[in-house]
């Protein structure tokens, strides 16, 4: 049975779940991760057992490859958007971690790529399990808030010094971490 390659951008701690994941189906294994540091990251995936994926610095080139099926994007939030559609606009499936986009046009112009390209794209959201969100789902889908059409919410945590985009993600109140909207209103 053939198998998908899967390139890797971020190498941050969600992103060793992402690899686990895609590396025990039977379909996918991760080939490349692409990251700033190629020594530390080297390193890092060794301690985890990946010893056969090899590591670059470019992202541009990891979207370019021919020998590359899915792009798995981990990196900074605020670049997932423009990521996605580099990827896409290649014919790359994509999975993204959230989220999607940092604003609701960001979104849109990720679905509109999406759309346009035909590949299959898929974002990782753990966060629409958490019973706040659900309970909030909950009241929308009861319509208990009335007719929505757009949510946009932040959720922050202590995670101090452990999470690098701390800095930016905490402070400068950029983050869209949930952003609900149905889908009659796309366009």
């Amino acid at each position: 049975m053939s198998k998908y390659k899967v390139g890797i951008y971020g190498i941050g701690n969600v992103a060793i779940e992402y690899i686990k994941a895609f590396n025990n189906n039977p379909l996918t294994r991760i080939a490349v991760a692409v990251t700033r540091n190629k020594e530390k990251t080297e390193k890092k995936l060794k301690s985890f057992g990946f010893n056969d994926i090899e590591v670059i610095n470019d992202y541009d080139e990891l979207v370019k490859r021919k020998d590359i099926d899915i792009i798995c994007i981990t990196g900074p939030h605020f670049l997932h958007a423009k990521e996605t559609i580099k990827a896409v606009n290649e014919d790359k499936h994509v999975m993204v971690e959230k989220p999607l986009g940092m604003t609701f046009k960001e979104v849109l112009e990720v679905y509109k790529a999406v759309k346009k390209s035909g590949v299959k794209t898929q974002q990782g959201t753990p966060i629409l399990y958490n019973p706040f969100v659900l309970n909030v789902l909950k009241l929308v889908d009861s319509g208990h808030l009335g007719k929505i059409f757009y949510i946009e919410a932040d959720n922050s945590h202590n995670f101090a010094a452990d999470w690098g985009g701390w800095k930016w993600g905490h402070h400068t109140k950029k983050g869209a971490l949930l952003q609900y909207y149905r889908q009659e209103f796309m366009p």
